[in-house]
């Protein structure tokens, strides 16, 4: 609502209702509401466009089923998701990452930035710009810089992978650095336990 009010254009062509949270746009007769997480009271919208932000924190699928059925009688009905990558693939969010890796959706366009490389260097800056192509632009770097240095005194690697790298991983928190178990190789002796 504040990018409406600063900006003289759609503050002309606009109505702002704050405590309803809705954007009137009288000459399209069109309105942009913001919703709660809350999916029940979602039913019998009928969306020509929704803006679905956070999906790794979505508990289920709920809303998002309510919102892309809810415009099934839309001709060119659009569901946008925005997010950062989560710890857990077995969710709404992984699910719809995992279908949009393998590309095999017809109607279903997926954009994912993250470093080419899972076990890239977190504190490359080279990695930050690959998961981030708005880095030096609308991006400050400083505030990458500062965040990372930040993370890493507080032992913090997995969160920088996740809301500044955009990977997945295992886990909200590690205690181990990440690849460490991995680098580690097959064990030299494998030991079977002892038959009853």
């Amino acid at each position: 609502m504040k990018m409406v009010r600063l900006e003289p254009e759609l503050a002309a062509a606009c109505t702002i209702r704050d405590a309803q949270a809705t954007i009137l746009h009288p000459a399209s007769n069109s309105v942009y509401k913001a919703l709660s997480a809350d999916y029940a009271t979602a039913e019998g919208y009928n969306p020509s466009f929704v803006v679905f932000d956070e999906v790794h924190v979505q508990r289920n699928s709920k809303l998002w089923a309510v919102m892309t059925n809810g415009s099934a009688t839309r001709e060119r009905a659009c569901v946008l998701g925005i997010t950062t990558a989560g710890y857990d693939l077995d969710t709404l969010c992984g699910r719809l990452y995992r279908m949009g890796q393998k590309g095999q959706v017809r109607g279903f366009m997926f954009r994912w930035y993250e470093p080419a490389r899972k076990d890239c260097d977190w504190q490359d800056e080279a990695s930050w710009y690959e998961a981030n192509p708005g880095l030096g632009d609308f991006q400050n770097i400083e505030d990458f810089r500062a965040t990372i240095a930040e993370a890493k005194a507080r032992g913090a690697e997995n969160e920088v992978r996740r809301y500044r790298l955009d990977e997945w991983t295992g886990s909200i928190e590690a205690w181990l650095a990440y690849g460490t178990w991995e680098k580690l190789g097959p064990p030299e002796h494998l030991t079977t336990p002892l038959a009853d």
